[in-house]
């Protein structure tokens, strides 16, 4: 695939984005693989090979959590609770800074890792959740850093209230997507006026669900890679580093 991307459709993208009063970005989880986040739902962070012999389908399983809340936790500090050390990167930067300028109105991310809260991104739908907690019982939050920090002394996190299990907000595999979740995406995939994809989202079949409601006019994809909705894009361009450094110019 030839990286030359026509300055003519860069500009083309700039206008599209000062005209549009209601842009979407969605960020695959491959974004956040550029700041070194690994694959959230790898037993390793990185490749898919059991985790001391424990496989990735139970690994990632609610049953799995409540039976061996302590191997369940051992394996998530590896990977779940080890984040503080990434850092966002240029995507995540040039979004806030066109949020500033009123540019975005809304982002989608499908990774886990809250850069778009370390790059303060507003209104941001994080589809897969976050390691922050709940308790299973009286539902009260705990936050990423507390939840973290038992974590990281070797402790299964409970409630301080009544004493319950926690559960990461993690979405887990076996737990699907609410309809009244998928509405509320839907209305706002259908509302925008430009949606802008950064990466190759995953294949589930709610996510292409929200990209299938978008027109050909619609739809930009920033992505190194092929993506299921290429030929369905106004515009596609194969190199992300290209398309911020242009735009951080038009715009920053």
């Amino acid at each position: 695939m030839s990286l030359k991307i026509k300055y003519e459709d860069l500009e083309n993208l700039k206008i599209l984005i000062q005209k549009s009063k209601n842009t979407l970005v969605f960020l695959s989880e491959e974004i956040s693989h550029i700041s070194g986040v690994p694959n959230y739902k790898m037993p390793h962070g990185l490749v898919d090979s059991p985790w001391q012999g424990i496989d990735n389908s139970r690994l990632l399983s609610f049953d799995f959590l409540l039976v061996h809340p302590q191997i369940f936790y051992s394996w998530s500090k590896e990977v779940w609770y080890d984040l503080d050390k990434y850092k966002e990167n240029q995507v995540h930067k040039l979004i806030a800074e066109l949020q500033k300028e009123s540019l975005i109105t809304k982002v989608y991310t499908e990774s886990i890792d809250m850069l778009c809260q370390k790059a303060i991104i507003q209104d941001v739908v994080e589809i897969n959740g976050n390691p922050s907690a709940f308790c299973l019982k009286c539902g009260k939050y705990f936050s990423y850093d507390k939840v973290s920090k038992f974590v990281h002394q070797n402790e299964v996190p409970y409630c301080d209230m009544c004493g319950t299990l926690l559960k990461s907000q993690v979405r887990l595999d076996e737990q699907v997507i609410s309809k009244q979740e998928l509405l509320k995406w839907k209305s706002d995939f259908i509302r925008c006026n430009l949606c802008i994809l950064f990466g190759t989202p995953s294949s589930r079949d709610e996510i292409i669900s929200l990209f299938n409601l978008l027109d050909f006019e619609k739809l930009i994809v920033i992505s190194d890679k092929a993506t299921p909705f290429d030929s369905k894009s106004y515009l596609k361009f194969n190199n992300i580093d290209k398309v911020v450094s242009f735009l951080e110019d038009s715009f920053i």
